[in-house]
């Protein structure tokens, strides 16, 4: 087949290479020529070649409806090496930009979900791709498809000449952090990363630049973004097939589902029978439904205080998380007995994290707690909280801050605190001025 170029077109963040559209001879039929870019500037043309050379080695081996495939390719005397593919609609980039605002649950589902599977794929042959983002997905009659193989890698390859020449590369907005210190030896955990970038600009059509605010996007998928964007690689999901997976239950029908109190209860059945594994699925379930009022009022505050230690020690960015949730139903009027409930809770979650935000916050809600229901038992809970934090080291600096933050409730544990022994900045903040 020989192919007949028409014009270049302007195509931005095309890695290493230059798209020409161009008509099959014979047939007329409009197809894309990516031909590898020429820069002079190029430090290492031999590299770049080699990168290129691979792209289309692997869009060829690759054989998945949801990745671009190849039609053919070869050599240009004046342009170099070049590959043919079908004529795309579009990118997914020109949709987010027409969707400034995200898109719908349906289509975030028709799109990614493809796009998941079509890396599961991948993953499954040993393939990486190391550059994934929202131009390199392309639409063929709506169908969207992954291009763009030049950063990819065989795990099963020896060759660290390709890499180590470019360490680091990606596109920084989606790239994994360990890829910026060496490309080379990134598993799959680094497209799952990518991966979680694009699917929360998919939901809330925010650019992800650094960490993005997960509490943006909508509850059911908080937990898988937040997995997915773990810093750690060793706490993501380990490929993109896991990842389908988690994404399968979240895109489940309501009614195929078991309430989320009734997932929790089991999950917690399963941790008391020794199953350590059951704290993940108990912590998943938790972060998957924040704005579930009978999980985090009628389950959360009754978990074992082991339970809750071991959510600590086994998964301590999920307990931060699931305590902030839990904030939000914490601040609002309770009964009084409750209230002691959710005080004996709060202690137990104090010693079981060691995240600072968290605890200042459970200090601050305690005595909020305490004050706005007039409740003793809770003000003894937060001064026996407080006893505890002021012999950590910096932790006396968090009361303070707490007590002089809360202004006048501070006269409701006034007269307990000072028959402990408290360091001086303790004792001056309960005497400072109302904020």
């Amino acid at each position: 087949m020989r192919y007949k170029c028409i014009r270049q077109l302007d195509c931005h963040n095309n890695g290493q290479g230059v798209i020409w559209e161009a008509r099959t001879d014979p047939g007329g039929e409009r197809v894309a020529l990516k031909f590898m870019k020429h820069d002079p500037n190029d430090p290492d043309p031999v590299t770049t070649m080699a990168r290129f050379l691979r792209e289309i080695r692997c869009q060829s081996l690759l054989l998945h409806p949801n990745i671009v495939s190849v039609l053919g390719s070869g050599t240009n005397e004046q342009r170099g090496p070049w590959y043919a593919m079908e004529w795309a609609d579009e990118s997914l980039r020109d949709i987010l930009v027409k969707n400034p605002g995200g898109l719908s649950e349906q289509e975030v589902n028709r799109i990614f979900t493809p796009i998941v599977e079509a890396m599961a794929y991948a993953h499954q042959e040993g393939v990486l791709h190391r550059d994934l983002k929202p131009e390199n997905v392309l639409f063929f009659n709506g169908v969207p498809r992954l291009a763009d193989f030049g950063l990819g890698l065989r795990l099963t390859s020896n060759s660290l000449r390709i890499t180590q020449s470019h360490l680091g590369l990606g596109t920084l907005a989606y790239m994994a952090p360990e890829q910026f210190s060496d490309a080379h030896t990134v598993g799959p955990a680094a497209d799952v990363f990518s991966l979680g970038k694009i699917l929360f600009e998919l939901i809330t059509g925010i650019f992800p630049n650094f960490l993005p605010d997960l509490s943006k996007a909508p509850g059911k998928y908080r937990y898988i973004l937040h997995k997915c964007l773990e810093q750690d690689p060793a706490k993501r999901y380990v490929n993109a097939g896991q990842l389908a997976q988690a994404l399968s239950l979240v895109s489940a029908e309501e009614t195929l589902l078991s309430p989320p109190e009734g997932q929790a209860e089991q999950a917690l059945a399963r941790v008391l029978a020794g199953d350590e594994s059951g704290l993940h699925e108990l912590a998943e379930v938790l972060m998957r439904n924040p704005a579930d009022a009978k999980l985090y009022l009628q389950f959360v505050p009754l978990l074992p205080a082991n339970v809750v230690k071991a959510l600590g020690k086994n998964t301590p960015t999920e307990l931060a998380q699931i305590l902030t949730n839990f904030d939000e139903f914490a601040y609002s009027n309770h009964p009084f007995s409750f209230c002691d409930t959710l005080a004996d809770f709060m202690a137990v979650a104090y010693d079981s994290t060691t995240d600072l935000a968290s605890r200042r916050l459970l200090l601050a809600r305690l005595l909020e707690l305490g004050v706005s229901h007039n409740r003793y038992y809770v003000r003894d809970v937060f001064v026996s909280v407080v006893v505890k934090a002021v012999k950590a080291p910096g932790y006396a600096q968090v009361v303070a801050d707490v007590l002089r933050a809360s202004g006048s409730e501070r006269d409701f544990v006034k007269n307990a605190l000072r028959q402990q022994s408290m360091p001086q900045i303790v004792l001056d903040a309960l005497e400072a001025d109302a904020a």
